[in-house]
């Protein structure tokens, strides 16, 4: 994301967070890379951020468009007011002199990275597509929030911390189902999820099932285009059931990646489902737009083994597989592969 120096002559964070110098720039505004934020991974003392507050030298969003930037924020350590950078495990870093301390979104940028890569390894995505899905579907978001209350917090978080937590996604309460695949700009894809008894019987006024979804378009970005540079993309909306969107921050009709929280009050008649729609401007209409899709099903009240229940009810027979229809094209298509549901990351 780039680092500023208004640590130097601002006094608190919120001052930082409201001064227009603090604004994200290039290369990190870039619509198709990956941009890491940086947030403080340990309090300290004198420091203007605490740990899991964004750095005090770390740029905000939005990115063009209103897009989200940074996508990601990584944890890294502080600055001081007079310039030091206190030793932890985040700003610790071995120079050729020895052991030494250093602060700034190029370091946290690694700490990202190598989440990302170790989610690849998992799902065995050589594009890295679907692995970017599921870390920006599992970046964490923050409790703190700036006083500025028309500051959007993705602006500073993106779509939140990736951390080691990101690995460690409890089997029984949550089963993950992901789809790769393409579709065409105008046309509709209407993703059913079919839900076992028991989960559909989280349902209800007490909010114990939390549906999380997250689409990542691999979109045509021509940057020559000016405002009309998102060439390609995808979208989703949520039907069959009522539920409103839980996700922090505001999400904008052309990014490339789009990630919602529901937690359904009611289902409808045809069940749980989710509506995709490729868009496509001038030279793309009609083309074939790459996404991939990860829809989480957690239980909040801890009483529904998640992932045994999909296992057993057998609606998902290739553990994963969701039943598209394409609507404007009436096509089948095709389930994905066995290790489309992660029962341990």
């Amino acid at each position: 994301a780039g680092n500023h120096g208004l640590w130097k002559v601002e006094t608190d964070l919120e001052s930082i967070i409201d001064d227009s110098d603090s604004g994200i720039a290039a290369p990190g505004d870039a619509i198709s890379a990956v941009t890491v934020g940086a947030a403080v991974g340990v309090d300290h003392p004198e420091s203007m951020s605490v740990a899991d507050q964004p750095a005090p030298y770390s740029r905000f969003g939005p990115g063009p468009l209103g897009c989200v930037k940074p996508n990601i924020t990584g944890l890294s350590g502080t600055v001081l007011p007079d310039g030091t950078v206190p030793i932890d495990s985040y700003s610790s870093v071995l120079s050729p002199h020895g052991l030494t301390t250093k602060a700034g979104t190029s370091f946290s940028t690694p700490h990202a990275a190598g989440l990302l890569v170790s989610m690849g390894d998992i799902v065995g995505d050589s594009s890295n597509l679907m692995a970017l899905a599921l870390t920006y579907h599992y970046a964490r978001v923050p409790n703190w929030r700036p006083r500025n209350i028309r500051v959007d917090v993705r602006n500073m978080y993106g779509f939140g911390i990736v951390d080691d937590s990101l690995l460690a996604i409890d089997p029984r309460r949550e089963a993950i189902l992901m789809r790769q695949s393409s579709i065409r700009a105008g046309d509709d894809e209407i993703v059913s999820i079919p839900l076992p008894e028991h989960i559909e019987g989280l349902i209800g006024r007490n909010h114990n099932l939390r549906v999380r979804v997250t689409c990542l378009a691999d979109a045509v970005i021509d940057r020559s285009r000016g405002a009309d540079m998102v060439r390609s993309t995808v979208n989703f909306s949520k039907k069959g059931f009522k539920g409103d969107n839980t996700d922090n921050g505001n999400s904008v009709f052309w990014d490339v990646c789009t990630r919602r929280t529901y937690e359904p009050t009611s289902l409808e008649e045809g069940g749980l489902c989710i509506t995709l729609r490729g868009y496509g401007k001038d030279e793309m209409k009609d083309k074939e737009v790459r996404y991939a899709l990860v829809v989480s099903l957690e239980d909040l009240s801890g009483t529904v083994d998640v992932s045994a229940a999909i296992r057993n009810d057998g609606c998902y027979p290739l553990l994963g597989s969701v039943d598209s229809r394409l609507k404007s094209r009436a096509e089948s298509v095709s389930s994905v592969d066995t290790r489309t549901l992660i029962r341990g990351l």
